[in-house]
């Protein structure tokens, strides 16, 4: 599942290789250390899949009541899956821990009634990118989703029109991809 402000520009079916339960993007924020803008299903675990997004849409909605408006506002996914992932409240620093800013890692959350839900956690910097720098960087550090979120999305363009074009390699020779 991916936010319609996402580019891709590598590959992602290598991620499916691994078992999981849920995947998301994991970055160094204490603050917010997952970001809901990729997620992945394991297409042999649907099941624990919606179990846990049961779970994590229920802490939503107990959450929105707290809220005066109704709602956990724009970052509300991200936070509520951290708050999944370690208790209402909980120290957040394990999920920083297991994120590797070389490749992926696995963070086991017990639930208790609903058994442990395996969450691959992938590393945001290559896989839900905020865009930033020159082209050339993109393919030195094998980065395959650029974020265009918030204000960012005219930048898009920037990457999008060279790619239709002449493909990645124009993508690579951009003096600036933001």
């Amino acid at each position: 599942m991916l936010d319609t402000d996402i580019v891709i520009i590598g590959d992602l079916l290598h991620l499916f290789n691994e078992e999981f339960d849920y995947g998301l993007s994991a970055r160094g924020n204490l603050q917010v250390p997952v970001q809901g803008g990729v997620q992945l299903v394991h297409k042999g675990h649907l099941d624990r899949a919606e179990q846990w997004l049961s779970l994590v849409l229920d802490l939503w909605d107990a959450k929105a009541k707290l809220n005066s408006r109704g709602e956990y506002g724009f970052t509300g996914d991200q936070h509520i899956y951290a708050d999944a992932m370690v208790g209402m409240g909980g120290d957040r620093t394990p999920i920083m821990n297991k994120a590797s800013a070389k490749g992926t890692s696995h963070m086991p959350i017990d639930k208790e009634g609903h058994g442990t839900f395996d969450i691959m956690l992938i590393p945001a910097d290559r896989y839900n990118r905020n865009p930033g720098g020159a082209g050339a960087a993109l393919a030195k550090e094998r980065v395959a989703v650029l974020h265009y979120k918030g204000g960012r999305k005219d930048g898009m363009y920037k990457v999008w029109n060279p790619m239709r074009s002449g493909g990645l390699k124009a993508v690579y020779k951009l003096k600036s991809i933001a």
